[in-house]
């Protein structure tokens, strides 16, 4: 399965969540590195259309760059409703 896209929404990532902030300068952006205590950082506004999706900030460390891929309640409903065997869901924290 393909994420529809990237979501224009942002994360709502407070000091509570990061463990440290990485720039990487030749990629001009920030990889957050989550301190696993709570829940993930909510978007601070829906992702429009999008069901399964990634938000547009990065996560990692040393190496490693990943986005996040996020489904919505209602697409999770629905896998689960209709049996899709092969996938494993979790809320999301961090």
């Amino acid at each position: 399965m393909v994420p529809q896209g990237i979501t224009e929404a942002n994360l709502d990532i407070k000091a509570q969540h990061i463990n440290e902030i990485e720039s990487i300068a030749g990629w001009g952006i920030n990889k957050y590195i989550l301190n696993g205590i709570g829940f993930y950082p909510d978007l601070k506004s829906a992702p429009g259309d999008l069901d399964f999706f990634e938000p547009k900030e990065f996560f990692g460390a040393g190496g490693f760059t990943v986005r996040a891929t996020i489904i919505s309640q209602k697409l999770c409903l629905l896998l689960v409703k209709n049996k899709v065997k092969g996938l494993s869901y979790e809320p999301m924290t961090c």
